[in-house]
């Protein structure tokens, strides 16, 4: 999701080649893709065979590169120096899930949003997160309370999301990032253009 206000949202994409073929082709075609904000079963199929990528068969068992894991949510936030904002995430879901279960990472607003002021990317418990809207609450902290992101985005974490439950990342249009959680840990990492570097657990 980005400044412009485009945003597509795939889950149930299970078959996925591990070449990211698909991710990387649907980039340049967001526009297209933003006139339906969320896609699931056949339409999902459909883009794989649009963009020509290779699923992976049920009793494929070759490890993942690098020994990734399937499960765990990776987010990423970004700012250029414009202020043009964009957020990203994706997940593996929750163990032991129910079938058919969706979390907060496909939902935008939930577990991802940006727009002018922020961008927003959360990881969790999907349920919890989902609840408390929690991405779309930082940008509206800032919109119609006037707070800083921090502010906004230390409220949602200690007054909204319950604890234990919520961690987000977020830059702002000016470039001030913030990484708080109510968690025991969770993994992070900021990098600026001039060199600055911060990488955290607890």
């Amino acid at each position: 999701m980005s400044l412009t206000e485009l945003s597509s949202s795939i889950p149930f994409l299970t078959t996925q080649s591990r070449d990211s073929r698909l991710n990387s082709s649907v980039i340049p075609n967001i526009e297209k893709l933003s006139a339906s904000v969320l896609l699931v079963n056949i339409a999902v199929t459909n883009l794989q065979v649009d963009y020509n990528t290779r699923p992976i068969p049920k009793d494929d068992k070759t490890p993942a590169p690098r020994g990734d894991s399937q499960l765990g949510t990776v987010g990423c936030v970004a700012v250029d120096s414009f202020g043009h904002l964009a957020t990203a995430t994706s997940t593996g879901g929750l163990v032991n899930k129910m079938v058919g279960r969706i979390g907060d990472t496909p939902i935008i607003g939930a577990g991802t949003y940006a727009n002018k002021l922020c961008a927003v990317s959360a990881t969790g418990q999907g349920e919890a997160i989902i609840r408390a809207t929690v991405a779309r609450d930082v940008a509206a902290l800032m919109e119609y309370k006037g707070l800083s992101l921090k502010e906004a985005a230390d409220y949602v974490i200690e007054e909204s999301a319950p604890k234990g439950t919520t961690g987000l990342i977020a830059v702002s249009a000016t470039g001030e990032v913030t990484m708080p959680f109510n968690t025991t840990g969770m993994f992070r990492a900021c990098a600026t253009e001039d060199g600055h570097t911060e990488l955290a657990i607890w």
